[in-house]
């Protein structure tokens, strides 16, 4: 498997003081008495003290300000099944969508499905303008089912463990929502089963499958069967279904985790990988996945530049309110000290209220 490249190491040779010029301030204008000795070598102690001051309350900027990062993409022969692209492209071209969502649903579930229907990055609005709304990554009906609707999605983020649960919860009631029209009857809520394919151990027993359902906690034995199937599948997880349907089900969740030869090791993915090498060589695929990485560049380049500004901002104002408070001098003076532009400093003092 190829290495992913490492992040650009950020550019570390910022230096504060080189932001911020001092002028030797006045006698006159430091209020505290201790400092008002006079001679040149008092006002180069106060000049030394206030310098020393202002780059310590600069380095407050935060480092992603200072020395924004450089990102780096890999190419698309690299890109994994569960990487948001590739799994996206996948199930959006007409050539291969319905041939990847069976090969996935039939593993996953272990049955036979023959034609599916697939919408992807389906996207649900908030019921309200102001009200958060949910963007599904692949939703698919079966078309000898139409009962029943399956939502995957791909999650390559550990950093969303811990809000897994609720956002499903979500899901569920918006995709609810949606589906039942205005006036209709609620038997005629179609079944939903929500998979959830991940390269990491949402709950951390270390499994390749996990099954989430509504239960009758007083009543266990008494069947509550509310249509709702939350399925997690960890990708380097161990098997913990019985039988054959376990392996096939632990190579292809980790062919979409890893996909590389190295994981083919069936008849199902070797079928995937075939697919998806055909997409990797495919040149309208490159050329869509170069103009994404531009676009992506661009917001982040947006990003960069507004946390930029921000940064340094807050920067200064952590430095006038330093300055004010240890050498006790007025807003006016601290701003004469960093050189503040006039035309700006209404907007600092408001700040600094």
């Amino acid at each position: 498997m190829n290495e992913r490249p490492k992040p650009e190491k950020p550019d570390s040779t910022f230096d504060s003081k080189e932001s911020f010029h001092l002028p030797v301030p006045e006698r006159n204008t430091v209020a505290n008495s201790d400092h008002n000795t006079s001679g040149d070598g008092h006002r180069a102690n106060s000049h030394q003290q206030l310098s020393e001051q202002i780059t310590v309350a600069s380095s407050s900027i935060p480092a992603s300000a200072r020395n924004p990062k450089s990102y780096t993409y890999r190419p698309l022969s690299e890109l994994n099944v569960i990487d948001n692209f590739l799994f996206t492209t996948l199930l959006t071209r007409d050539d291969t969508k319905e041939q990847v969502a069976l090969l996935i649903l039939n593993n996953i579930l272990d049955k036979q499905i023959r034609h599916v229907t697939v919408h992807a990055q389906r996207e649900y609005p908030g019921m309200d303008t102001d009200l958060h709304g949910i963007r599904l990554d692949v939703s698919i009906t079966d078309d000898d089912d139409a009962a029943t609707i399956y939502d995957l999605e791909p999650d390559n983020k550990k950093q969303d463990a811990d809000i897994l649960s609720k956002r499903n919860r979500y899901y569920t009631a918006m995709i609810d929502s949606r589906d039942l029209q205005s006036g209709g009857n609620y038997d005629k809520v179609r079944n939903l089963v929500i998979i959830m394919i991940l390269s990491y151990d949402p709950f951390g027993a270390g499994d390749l499958y996990y099954e989430a359902g509504t239960t009758l906690k007083t009543h266990p034995e008494i069947p509550y069967d509310d249509g709702i199937r939350r399925i997690y599948l960890y990708g380097d997880g161990n098997i913990n279904l019985a039988g054959n349907a376990g392996e096939r089900l632990q190579a292809m969740v980790r062919y979409i985790c890893h996909s590389d030869y190295e994981h083919v090791v069936n008849k199902e993915t070797a079928a995937m990988d075939e697919i998806v090498r055909r997409v990797k060589v495919n040149e309208e695929v490159s050329v869509v996945y170069l103009r994404a990485i531009e676009r992506e560049q661009e917001l982040k380049q947006e990003g960069r530049e507004e946390g930029l500004k921000e940064g340094r901002e807050e920067g200064r104002i952590d430095a006038l309110k330093k300055i004010m408070k240890s050498f006790n001098v007025s807003a006016e003076q601290a701003m004469d000290s960093l050189e503040i532009p006039v035309a700006n400093r209404e907007q600092y003092l408001a700040l600094l209220k």
